[in-house]
């Protein structure tokens, strides 16, 4: 009588007791919706996206509205399109490329060809890390998972490197 549960609080742990907190909806996935397709064509494209650690466009528009730590923290807990995004921001921030790498490197390793287009994206964009031949290595390596849009960015990169860039870009794909 007069106490109050331990949950209501503040700052109290939830006992063992309380439900475990649910992930936002919009953390991870590629829903299909024909009326916001994104880069899907269909509902087995979404699936593959999804797959392959792709964000649906809901999903990209709500981890890029976070924070730095929110994204850091679904990252760490193996979010693919939150480490991207997080990648990303690491490199726009001017963070160590060791770093930036090591989170899409880590990403990729576990499935997410999202995170290696990312990967080339930020070395074909973001200052301080402009790099054409490892821009081209990551689109590469995206085609060769699977994406076929990773073709069309590699022709581009790949199209204003010198014979030698495209040359030391093909040996560091292998």
């Amino acid at each position: 009588a007069g106490h109050e549960a331990l949950e209501d609080r503040p700052g109290a742990v939830a006992s063992r007791n309380s439900p475990p907190k649910l992930p936002h909806p919009l953390e991870s996935g590629y829903r299909w919706d024909p009326n916001n397709p994104g880069i899907a064509e269909s509902q087995q494209d979404a699936a593959w996206l999804e797959a392959n650690g792709y964000p649906g466009p809901d999903v990209e528009a709500y981890l890029m509205s976070l924070p730095v730590y929110a994204l850091k923290n679904l990252a760490d807990r193996g979010n693919k399109p939150a480490q991207a995004f997080y990648a990303f921001r690491l490199a726009q921030s001017g963070a160590d490329q060791s770093d930036t790498q090591e989170v899409l490197l880590k990403s990729a390793a576990s499935g997410s060809i999202f995170a290696l287009k990312m990967a080339g994206d930020i070395y074909y964009t973001v200052d301080g890390y402009r790099d054409p031949v490892m821009a081209s290595v990551f689109y590469g390596l995206q085609a060769r998972r699977g994406d076929h849009a990773g073709l069309i960015q590699n022709y581009l990169v790949d199209s204003a490197l010198t014979s030698d860039q495209r040359l030391r870009a093909q040996a560091l794909r292998e």
